[in-house]
């Protein structure tokens, strides 16, 4: 999702002040909203722990795939500064692929009361 004045990110809702405080920063920066960018796979009792493995994997892979067209996407696109919300158990899949963790943990409402924290990461 781009930032335009008409219709502002997700994150605004539950990280409004540091949106608001990097935009003060960064007046000029394109900045963009992904989300999903985690594959997993539903656990299920009656898979196999050889097929479990072998979802994790391709999960892993298509989240790596997932952040290599994000990357495209935003180069091509003049972005400059890209934020993510996801929970914190993902956050580290995320640092992994270049983001930073920038906001504390938060309850986020319009997901059902799950944890979110809030991630960048400045396009290179």
């Amino acid at each position: 999702i781009h930032d335009t004045p008409a219709r502002p990110l997700p994150m605004v809702e539950l990280y409004g002040a540091e949106y608001r405080d990097f935009r003060a920063k960064h007046p000029e920066a394109g900045i963009a909203e992904f989300s999903r960018l985690i594959i997993e796979f539903p656990q299920s009792p009656e898979i196999s722990a050889i097929a479990r493995e072998a979802e994790v994997k391709l999960g892993l892979r298509m989240s790596l795939r997932l952040f290599q067209v994000m990357s495209q996407y935003a180069k091509k696109n003049g972005l400059t500064d890209i934020f993510a919300q996801t929970h914190p158990a993902h956050a580290p899949m995320y640092v992994k692929h270049f983001f930073k963790v920038i906001g504390e943990e938060k309850t986020y409402k319009s997901v059902n009361n799950h944890p979110a924290v809030l991630l960048h990461h400045h396009v290179q």
